[in-house]
């Protein structure tokens, strides 16, 4: 059973102006939620009793009393108020410990029952039909780039990460044989991934979007969306740890369904690639 609370804590900033008065209200007063009716909690949020309906349905429920057992279940479970204020001052190091080791628990179901194998699928045969794989991503998510192209490198694949915009648009432009760019963004919102991703476009250069928002103007641009769990909804840096390792965990699931696929060149060119490295520091 899913951790309701924290769903709805991760989807605060995706909510509407209504389906967040009533997120809060839930999460500030969830033992008292358990007692009422619908009809009651609609009054204290200030909203229609079909708003809550709504707001229960769009948290994937099938209604106001699926939630509330949902909830019942996440405070027999002990869901500790330090989960849902993702830290707090003075804390002990042990709970801050227990408290990342939940989230990435969470966060690796989560990006697995999002992540789609047909868009795997359709990511590792655009990556194998390229003769060159473009990555860019802005911030953290260009941690997550320069990951996706160090591990291609090693197996063959002529994998390039710019952190400049500009070289990146200039790289692709400059060459017309067959080419894949593959953009991160957790919020498929950032400036300067849409721009790479427009122009991308407007040159028929494929495009594979690593995102936790299929519905966003990336995942909209792309053919190929691989989504992944947000952490969204909290303060501090949380957030931005769990989408980075959410967008890491598909790098390895592409990684090696590409590998699998190819497996004696791969393994021959990884142990080629191992020696090699061995040798550097060895002279």
């Amino acid at each position: 059973m899913s951790d309701i609370l924290l769903d709805i804590q991760e989807k605060l900033n995706d909510f509407t102006d209504v389906e967040r008065r009533i997120a809060e209200y839930i999460l500030q007063n969830s033992k008292e939620v358990l007692t009422m009716s619908t009809q009651k909690l609609a009054k204290k949020c200030g909203v229609s009793p079909a708003a809550i309906i709504r707001f229960s349905r769009n948290m994937g429920l099938g209604g106001f009393p699926d939630l509330k057992i949902h909830l019942s279940a996440n405070l027999s479970e002990n869901t500790s108020d330090v989960l849902l204020r993702e830290v707090e001052e003075n804390a002990e190091i042990a709970e801050i410990k227990r408290n990342i080791q939940h989230r990435m628990e969470r966060m690796g179901k989560k990006t697995s029952e999002l992540l789609d194998d047909q868009m795997i699928l359709s990511a590792e045969e655009k990556i194998d039909h390229a003769q060159t794989v473009y990555v860019y991503g802005i911030g953290a998510s260009s941690l997550v780039a320069q990951d996706i192209a160090q591990k291609f490198i090693r197996i063959g694949k002529q994998a390039l990460f710019f952190a400049d915009l500009h070289l990146l648009v200039t790289a692709m432009l400059a060459q017309s044989e067959t080419r894949v760019l593959v953009l991160i963004s957790n919020t498929g919102e950032t400036a300067e991934v849409l721009r790479a991703a427009k122009i991308a476009k407007e040159n028929e250069i494929d495009l594979i979007a690593i995102t936790g928002h299929a519905e966003s103007t990336l995942g909209s641009m792309s053919e190929t969306i691989l989504l992944t769990a947000t952490g969204e909804g909290f303060r501090f840096r949380t957030a931005a740890t769990i989408s980075l390792m959410a967008q890491l965990y598909v790098v390895d699931v592409l990684f090696y369904t590409y590998v699998s696929r190819h497996f004696e060149e791969s393994e021959t060119l990884l142990k080629r690639s191992k020696e090699a490295i061995q040798q550097i520091w060895e002279d």
